[in-house]
C-alpha cells in the first residue's frame, strides 16, 4: 500500500463495488465512503502484513461468474452504464498472476497458454462471447503487459 498506483486502484475498485452495493441494496453513500476509507486505512497499517501470494491465491474462484470481481463488474456496467475500469484492471491482474505454488494459478496460466486470455476469461467467468466486459478487460491486460 506504499504504492500510489495500487492505492488508487484499490480505492477505485472499492468505489465501483460500492456503487453496486449502494444501488442494489440501498446502502447510504456517505457511510459506505467512510467504510472504504476505513478499509484503506487498515491496508496502510504497516503493522499488518498480507502477502501477495495469499491475496492472489485461488484466481479461478475469484474469476467465477458470481464471485467478487466479475459479478460486481457486470452489475456496475449494467447499473451505471460506465466501464468498470478499476475492476477490469484487477481482473486483468488476476489473469496475469503467476504463482507455481498455487494450483489454481498454475491451472489458469496453463489455460491461457493453451487458448489465450480471452477464451480463458470467457470460460472461467462464464461470459458470453459478446459480453461488454471482455474488451474492457482485454484492454487492461494489454496495458498491464506493457508495464
Amino acid at each position: 500500500m506504499q504504492d500510489e498506483e495500487i492505492e488508487e486502484l484499490l480505492e477505485g475498485a472499492l468505489s465501483e463495488t460500492g456503487e453496486v452495493i449502494i444501488q442494489e441494496h440501498g446502502f447510504d453513500r456517505a457511510e459506505h465512503e467512510a467504510y472504504i476509507q476505513k478499509i484503506i486505512g487498515r491496508f496502510q497499517n504497516p503493522n499488518i502484513s498480507d502477502h501477495v501470494t495469499r491475496v492472489g491465491r485461488g484466481p479461478l474462484r475469484k474469476l467465477g461468474k458470481n464471485d467478487r470481481l466479475i459479478r460486481p463488474a457486470s452489475l456496475y456496467w449494467q447499473l451505471t452504464g460506465k466501464e468498470p475500469v478499476h475492476l477490469a484492471t484487477v481482473i486483468a491482474a488476476v489473469l496475469l498472476y503467476v504463482n507455481d505454488e498455487d494450483p489454481e494459478a498454475k491451472q489458469l496460466q496453463e489455460m491461457i497458454a493453451a487458448q489465450g486470455f480471452e477464451k480463458t476469461l470467457r470460460e472461467v467467468a462464464e461470459l458470453d462471447a459478446d459480453d461488454p466486459l471482455i474488451p474492457i478487460i482485454m484492454k487492461r491486460v494489454e496495458e498491464l503487459q506493457r508495464k
